[in-house]
């Protein structure tokens, strides 16, 4: 797909900045005819920036008055293919905005993750030393699964798979099995047995997965 942004240059000689918040999944990224981005890999293992906000100085000898950006993105079958929100203007503008979509989309993930993970495996090790305490060994569980499921906002190629298509199945598989968890966890927790409707719940999971 080819996506094409005319704009006027009002400021010349002031320092303008690009920002994008999204581009599924790899692409390229021209001004005024000259390339000035790429990705690493526009091939069969498309690099992923699907949830990965970029940021530019555009180089003030390719300005003009009147100037054209075009971005060249490349994207298997997903469902938000496209090019995200375009921010454009000077740095003390773009910055503040390209920081706040930083935060939004990777480190509060990246934070998400990291607990996740402590978690899982601080509950694990209570499990292990008390193995009659089954909720335990259930929660540790479903932050893992957790976890899986959102490692998907974070990667950003398709390592170690083939396409990142898998990524994307690996991730609905995990919040799938992390449903059906946390269904287990919370019938622990509370004393409750229910061996009929686990049976259920785990057959229907595993047909859909």
């Amino acid at each position: 797909m080819w996506y094409r942004v005319n704009w006027h240059n009002d400021c010349q000689g002031v320092p303008v900045a690009l920002s994008v918040n999204r581009m599924v999944m790899a692409g390229r990224v021209f001004l005024n005819g000259e390339l000035i981005w790429q990705d690493e890999a526009l091939g069969e293992k498309l690099s992923r920036n699907w949830n990965l906000p970029r940021y530019w100085l555009l180089p003030n000898s390719l300005l003009a008055e009147q100037n054209t950006l075009l971005f060249h993105l490349w994207s298997t079958t997903h469902p938000g293919p496209g090019l995200g929100t375009v921010t454009l203007g000077p740095v003390d503008q773009v910055m503040p905005e390209h920081r706040k979509q930083l935060w939004e989309q990777r480190e509060l993930f990246a934070i998400n993750l990291s607990v996740s993970l402590v978690i899982a495996g601080l509950f694990l090790v209570f499990w292990l030393l008390r193995r009659s305490e089954y909720a335990f060994g259930w929660f540790a569980l479903t932050c893992l699964f957790w976890s899986i499921g959102i490692s998907n906002m974070l990667v950003t190629s398709a390592w170690p798979f083939d396409n990142g298509e898998t990524w994307d199945r690996l991730s609905l598989v995990a919040f799938i099995l992390y449903c059906c968890s946390f269904c287990m966890f919370a019938w622990a927790f509370g004393g409750m047995n229910f061996p009929r409707l686990a049976r259920f719940i785990w057959g229907i999971s595993a047909a859909v997965c």
